[in-house]
């Protein structure tokens, strides 16, 4: 956690970007990230960065009763009982057990963790949109 870390809106309200050092507790380490965030009517981007190897972990709000599906080593959908949440990388999705859930104590809600793997020096652009369907 970067108690230093830097975040701005870049236009009007709908691009941010956050970036600061990979910290421990106690604010050691030097390493750096980068975020992006998009937002778009009906789609969100989230692109990362990292100046060292590791994972960039995306929580989606995901209930116990929604179906977490790979379709490919770089999409997924969470199936809701009228919608199904669409989750597309140009990197690689780390899979995790689809009953995970983690619970985000500051909004309330159990969350699925979407996992992409993170190269050095590499970015990878993450993309969530809904897409309504009745058939479910």
């Amino acid at each position: 956690s970067d108690l230093t870390a830097d975040f701005q809106a870049l236009s009007d309200g709908d691009v941010f970007r956050a970036e600061g050092k990979l910290r421990s507790e106690d604010q050691a380490g030097d390493e750096t990230y980068g975020l992006r965030y998009e937002i778009r009517e009906d789609i969100l981007f989230v692109t990362a960065e990292s100046s060292v190897d590791g994972q960039f972990i995306l929580p989606i709000v995901a209930g116990k009763t929604d179906k977490i599906e790979y379709l490919r080593n770089n999409s997924l959908h969470i199936r809701k009982e009228k919608a199904r949440i669409l989750v597309q990388t140009d990197g690689e999705l780390i899979q995790e057990d689809r009953n995970n859930r983690v619970f985000n104590p500051v909004g309330g809600f159990l969350a699925f963790p979407v996992k992409v793997r993170l190269g050095e020096g590499r970015r990878v652009s993450v993309s969530i949109s809904v897409v309504a369907d009745a058939a479910l």
